[in-house]
């Protein structure tokens, strides 16, 4: 029997006249597998640090080394050597209907190259069959079946749209049924939610820097930061993209209470209090901005090559998603290939919508993303800064003590 969700979420309405819903949301250390590679110093010292920071099973640990180069694999040598190893531990260990998160440490190649998986088979060039691990992992039945319906515009099922300026957020759980709110039904499940803890190579962090980051996720879970959603917007070809959303996303982030605007720019400047952002540059100064991130938040620009973590020439490089991660965000996302300015392919702006409600960092990722294939996202896939922690007690267990019968 899957155990108990830690957190609990309330999803509000925004307008008058639709009822609040209930969902357990955000999940807990019981329902994440840990992968690690044990032949990679800086994997073992990432996710120990994590083990011991969320608490996570020793049964959830599992080690499988990576021997094939580490900056990029075809999807064959990830399914071979990576995917199936990992779902038949999960089988082995009696964990398959139990996990729902995926939290991949350091030593694993960031892209995928799946054309060797799909030969023969078409591709336009903005959906060229190149993937991230966290997106291979996330459609690990598409991998595993060599199905291409991955690489479509609406490929995810777990997205959550905004119609007529609502949107709904969903708890994930494998163990509701699909007729629950749109969750995969047990015995059918499609998806994994899947973060890296953080990349260590390239235009990667350093093992301190990736530890810190997790310190200050954990320490956000909870808190309710009194802080602002900001969105950025520009002539940019990449901030354009997804202004039509902003609006819709501010009204439901006040409804709940949650101070968001939208302001001329890239980065907000000056700004003590940023919980969240959303902008599109290919040059995000946040360093430079005077402004700071608070614990928790999840830092989201369009751009390229966000999530390209090879060094190459570049004139001007564009900035990583690891610059959030060292100015101190929770999270963050890029593309691992040249996505184009197609909205669907990036989170929309309800991102911060389905955060704000309780969601973890995983979830509110996946429920705003239509198309994340060419997306890598890196952060601890438990964080729910809003998250309602419940408390439980137990008459007659002392903590520690093992359970006869």
């Amino acid at each position: 029997m899957p155990l108990l969700r830690t957190f609990v979420v309330v999803v509000l309405a925004a307008f008058v006249g639709v009822r609040p819903q209930h969902a357990c949301a955000g999940g807990g250390p019981q329902n994440v597998a840990l992968i690690v590679n044990p032949d990679d110093p800086d994997s073992l010292g990432i996710a120990n640090y994590y083990i011991e920071l969320r608490q996570i099973p020793a049964s959830n640990v599992i080690y499988i080394p990576w021997r094939v180069d580490i900056h990029g694999a075809t999807a064959v040598q990830l399914r071979d050597r990576l995917l199936k190893p990992l779902v038949d531990q999960l089988k082995e260990r009696g964990l398959t209907e139990q996990i729902d998160f995926l939290a991949f440490s350091s030593g694993y190649p960031y892209l995928i190259d799946c054309a060797p998986l799909f030969q023969g088979q078409q591709f336009p060039q903005q959906a060229r069959p190149l993937t991230s691990l966290t997106s291979a992992a996330f459609f690990y039945q598409n991998l595993l079946g060599g199905r291409v319906d991955m690489f479509g515009t609406n490929a995810n099922d777990y997205f959550a749209p905004t119609v007529n300026g609502i949107t709904i957020s969903r708890a994930f759980s494998l163990s509701q049924s699909s007729a629950n709110a749109g969750a995969p039904a047990v015995g059918e499940k499609k998806l994994l939610l899947a973060t890296a803890l953080g990349i260590t190579y390239g235009h990667g962090n350093t093992g301190k820097e990736i530890t810190a980051s997790l310190r200050r996720a954990k320490q956000a879970d909870g808190t309710k930061p009194r802080g602002t959603i900001y969105y950025m917007q520009s002539n940019d070809a990449r901030s354009k993209a997804r202004h039509a959303g902003f609006a819709a996303a501010v009204n439901e982030l006040k409804a709940i209470g949650v101070n968001a605007v939208v302001l001329p720019g890239i980065t907000p400047t000056n700004k003590p209090d940023v919980a969240g952002l959303t902008t599109g540059s290919a040059f995000v100064q946040l360093k430079s901005s005077g402004s700071k991130l608070l614990s928790g938040a999840f830092v989201d620009n369009l751009t390229s090559a966000g999530g390209q973590m090879l060094i190459r020439q570049e004139g001007r490089p564009q900035t990583r998603i690891s610059e959030y991660i060292r100015f101190g965000a929770a999270g963050a996302s890029g593309a691992v290939v040249e996505p184009f300015a197609i909205p669907q392919k990036f989170p929309s702006p309800a991102l911060h919508v389905h955060y704000a409600r309780g969601c973890s960092l995983a979830e509110a990722f996946y429920q705003s993303v239509a198309a994340p294939f060419h997306l890598l996202v890196i952060g601890d896939p438990l964080c729910q800064p809003w998250a309602v922690a419940p408390v439980v007690t137990v008459d007659g267990v002392v903590s520690g003590t093992p359970l006869v019968g």
